[in-house]
């Protein structure tokens, strides 16, 4: 008995003592390294090169692997070798890295023998300003922001297609009250843009919408790679709203359309001079379609005399190439958007492209009934029938309209690429969209399509990709509605095979882990 009790004081002299070893020793000798800091700072733009790169942890760690990769994939690793001393990884620049985008991959062993690793990006100059990934408030900044582009993209078509109608079709009795109406048309446009363009820089500050003005919004929009577009558009807008003299009427109809170059997301799938070339087809047709009715309507309201008999008859042929030259490149637009014929309808993007097409389908039927029957019934001199066709015009603008508002409503998410994929789960189906699908900056939609019991909207949805000689990116997705996640600018400018897990925290208690590989090609 005296010996088991003294066997039972040993071990409980020995556990106090391990108690009091782990008690008196610091956590971190348990526990791995943890990167406290870097220089440049993930994510930062930098005016000027950094002079040298620097990792910061918690202990000492061994330095495994470091890399410098600009965004065209190229290794940009200097030839000095990086210091590794006190928790703290110096790598001096010899060379002064060039205005871009770039990403340090790095790897190191803790004291404890674990491997950790991670990636992060900067950039330099404010070229590569405008593409940083930024915090962005989703569900409040998407609604201002569209708004303010739809009235910027509307005001340019109606400015630029009424001042077409006035230079190739216009008698003279209506040149003045058009130019007069183009001119305040241009104006607000060029309000509008302003004011589009501060939000859209707002967002890419990581600001709400409302904070257009800012000094921050402001430098995020001019540091946009499209901000020279956008430029071109107020440019057009602008002379447009000048001295109604033809040369800087045609010059102001070419700039302002050559601001719709770089919209629409052909221009992921298209070598660039082709996408931006068959936008601004696209922009040029519609413009002569919608540009026509407002003065169409105002010749009808001063009378029905020989010469707006005349100009009716001439806006056939002219309406006619309009309609045919929208169509044409419309087709061809969503046929170059989405390849299957289903993803019409069973995807978002492809819901938001037929309500636009619907509002377009409309306008079509307007204008096959006043050809066909409501413009000579009302050339004829019945005054019935004149004030029916005013007001059949006015429901062609109003259709007309919803259609350019539907058209940048698609910029609310990408369309369905070529690389796409579906992971198949216990609680979630989750489709997952990237965009444009191949190697460089990818927009990633995520759609989480929760089971029974699984909430619709889980608390996080959390990134990491790697990829060979690419530690892990890690990335934390924005809810853009309901089961909907996005992220924007992932650097994925390294082709071949990329890992993927996705990190759903459904509750406190339980987080989901979610694999896939994506193969990325030039």
């Amino acid at each position: 008995m005296a010996r088991a009790f003294a066997r039972l004081r040993t071990g409980a002299g020995f556990l106090a003592l391990v108690l009091a070893f782990l008690l008196a020793s610091p956590a971190g000798a348990w526990a791995h390294a943890v990167l406290q800091g870097t220089s440049p700072a993930a994510d930062s733009v930098h005016a000027h090169a950094p002079e040298r790169i620097e990792l910061i942890f918690n202990e000492p760690v061994q330095l495994l692997d470091l890399r410098v990769i600009d965004d065209s994939g190229r290794d940009c690793s200097p030839p000095t070798t990086p210091k590794a001393r006190d928790g703290r990884v110096t790598w001096v620049m010899q060379d002064h890295l060039p205005d871009g985008r770039y990403l340090v991959s790095w790897r190191v062993g803790s004291l404890d023998g674990h491997v950790i690793s991670g990636s992060f990006t900067f950039a330099i100059g404010t070229a590569g300003a405008g593409a940083m990934p930024a915090q962005v408030h989703a569900e409040e900044s998407h609604w201002p922001v569209l708004a303010l582009h739809a009235l910027a993209r509307l005001a340019l078509l109606f400015a630029s297609g009424t001042a077409l109608f006035r230079l190739l079709l216009a008698p003279r009795s209506l040149e003045s009250p058009l130019h007069l109406a183009t001119r305040w048309i241009a104006l607000s446009g060029v309000l509008a843009m302003i004011l589009f363009i501060g939000a859209e820089g707002a967002v890419r500050a990581g600001l709400l919408s409302h904070a257009l003005l800012s000094i921050e919004s402001w430098q995020a929009a001019l540091a946009a790679p499209n901000f020279e577009w956008r430029g071109f558009s107020i440019i057009g807008l602008a002379l447009l709203a000048a001295r109604a003299t033809p040369l800087s009427q045609w010059l102001g109809i070419a700039v302002s359309l050559l601001g719709m170059a770089d919209s629409g997301h052909v221009l992921a799938v298209l070598p660039a001079g082709m996408g931006h070339g068959l936008m601004i087809l696209h922009g040029l047709t519609a413009a002569l379609w919608i540009g026509a009715i407002g003065p169409l309507r105002l010749a009808l309201k001063r009378d029905a005399s020989a010469e707006t008999v005349d100009l009716f008859r001439r806006f056939q042929t002219y309406g006619a190439l309009a309609m045919a030259g929208t169509l044409a490149s419309g087709i061809l637009l969503t046929i170059l958007l989405l390849p299957r014929v289903a993803d019409l309808w069973q995807s978002a993007y492809g819901l938001r492209l037929c309500a636009k097409l619907g509002a377009v389908a409309v306008m079509l039927g307007i204008a096959a009934t006043n050809r066909l029957w409501l413009t000579r019934r009302a050339m004829t001199g019945a005054p019935s029938a004149r004030a029916l066709l005013r007001r059949v015009l006015g429901l062609d603008m109003a259709a007309a309209s919803l259609a350019t508002m539907l058209a940048v409503g698609l910029s609310l998410g990408p369309p369905p690429s070529a690389l796409t994929l579906t992971i198949a789960h216990d609680r979630y189906d989750v489709a997952l969209s990237f965009s444009p699908g191949r190697i460089g900056d990818n927009d990633l939609s995520i759609a989480l399509t929760p089971k029974e019991g699984a909430p619709a909207d889980p608390k996080e949805v959390v990134l990491r990709l790697s990829a060979p000689g690419i530690e892990p990116i890690l990335r934390k997705a924005e809810r853009t509605g309901p089961g909907r996640y996005g992220l924007r600018d992932l650097p994925l400018w390294v082709a071949g095979p990329w890992q993927l897990q996705l990190g759903i925290l459904v509750d406190d208690f339980t987080r989901l882990r979610l694999r896939a590989e994506i193969i990325l090609v030039p």
